[in-house]
């Protein structure tokens, strides 16, 4: 938040504590306060918070694809966009579906 107590920026995620993997939902800042480094900020933030993780990120903006894509290589952290590293990072309607190929794959 700024100093007039609006949101500036949000970086959400999702992490799988014993699986130690982690997908990026989306990174957002504001217009007015892009290119002042907050969005770098968040997520090496994150990083640190999560050391060893494999990362994942949702499908990205053309601008959100090119941060990512300069924040691996600056991070040396793996940020691949596709879906997510463990089973238990999957919706409801992923997980029914996995269920049910595996029990037809097994009749």
């Amino acid at each position: 938040m700024d100093g007039e107590q609006k949101v500036v920026g949000r970086l959400r995620f999702r992490v799988c504590l014993p699986c130690r993997a982690g997908q990026i939902l989306d990174i957002w800042v504001s217009e007015a306060r892009q290119r002042q480094g907050l969005g770098r900020e968040a997520l090496c933030c994150l990083l640190t918070r999560c050391p060893d993780y494999r990362w994942t990120t949702t499908t990205q903006s053309r601008p959100g694809r090119a941060f990512l894509l300069a924040m691996a290589q600056e991070t040396t952290t793996d940020l691949p966009p596709g879906g997510p590293l463990c089973p238990h990072l999957r919706g409801w309607p992923s997980r029914l579906w996995h269920h049910m190929m595996r029990r037809s794959a097994s009749l």
